[in-house]
């Protein structure tokens, strides 16, 4: 819901879209791909691609990455608080 809020606050309209892929039958391991759609020129359509273990930690990891992705792009002010430590996943 909140990668939703920032997205639609940047001008990209659509509801962002998840897919998820389990490469390995019988494995844990899902790959959730996410795309923010403006439908406007002037903003990039945006793919985001993580793995985890299982849906909902793939799901959760993406959305991550896609609001730091805007935060960077956009120099979005990310009023709620629990947001600010999440600006970047690249320490780890």
């Amino acid at each position: 819901m909140e990668l939703r809020n920032v997205a639609f606050n940047d001008g990209y309209i659509d509801i962002p879209e998840y897919v998820g892929v389990f490469p390995n039958i019988g494995d844990k391991t899902c790959v959730v791909i996410l795309t923010l759609d403006s439908h406007n020129a002037d903003l990039p359509l945006l793919h985001f691609t993580t793995e985890g273990d299982g849906f909902d930690h793939a799901f959760q990891e993406v959305a991550l990455q896609a609001i730091a992705e805007l935060s960077r792009q956009h120099n979005l002010h990310l009023y709620r608080a629990h947001f600010l430590y999440y600006t970047s996943r690249e320490d780890g």
